[in-house]
């Protein structure tokens, strides 16, 4: 899937109404101050996020991928990005975020389930990445089950990046190690008072 995103060229201090500062550049690629179009900016960045390749349109037309995003502190809205222009055969690296998916069969046995891992690094041809990762947690039947980077299909070419195929994504863990079906001890709160008063009667009588 390809995305286009509106840029101008952009001079130091200029600001457009409407407009984001950003920045383009890449292995072969000049540092270049760009404006993008907001609007189109932040729907592409909430349908696709960084793993998905952009076109560039306007006064430059390169494919790139959204490598780093500034946010706003208090609204929380985008306000400066990094775009990194891909070549043609050239190989990037990125985070695919992890969509877990699937109810697991062990939590029906009492079991909590650990998301170890929200992201997958990988490096892969920028034409062939999806936009997400997707891990069924179905394969959780029991507090042996785990699942490993192994256990996942990559994009093909996709090869591991700091990160290894025996790494843990997800598990199983027991909720409490007590016995959850033992019987609870009620007190006798009355033969308590009892006691409690029959020890005052004997301090006082002494």
């Amino acid at each position: 899937m390809t995305l286009n995103l509106n840029v101008k060229n952009r001079n130091k201090g200029e600001k457009i109404e409407g407009m984001m500062p950003a920045v383009m550049y890449g292995a072969h690629a000049k540092t270049t101050s760009i404006f993008v179009d907001k609007i189109e900016f932040k729907k592409i960045l909430k349908n696709a996020g960084e793993s998905t390749i952009v076109a560039l349109t306007g006064d430059h037309n390169e494919n790139v991928l959204i490598h780093d995003v500034q946010m706003d502190p208090v609204a929380y809205i985008p306000i400066h990005a990094d775009l990194y222009v891909v070549e043609k055969g050239q190989k990037v690296h990125v985070n695919l975020p992890i969509r877990f998916v699937g109810d697991a069969p062990a939590v029906k046995l009492g079991a909590n389930i650990v998301k170890v891992l929200q992201e997958i690094s990988i490096e892969a041809d920028p034409s062939k990445l999806p936009h997400d990762i997707e891990v069924d947690l179905s394969a959780l039947v029991d507090l042996q089950s785990n699942i490993t980077v192994g256990d996942i299909k990559l994009p093909a070419g996709a090869v591991l990046f700091h990160i290894t195929a025996e790494d843990v994504i997800a598990s199983v863990v027991a909720q409490s190690d007590e016995d959850l079906d033992a019987e609870v001890v009620k007190v006798d709160m009355d033969a308590v008072a009892r006691d409690e008063k029959i020890k005052k009667e004997e301090v006082a009588a002494e």
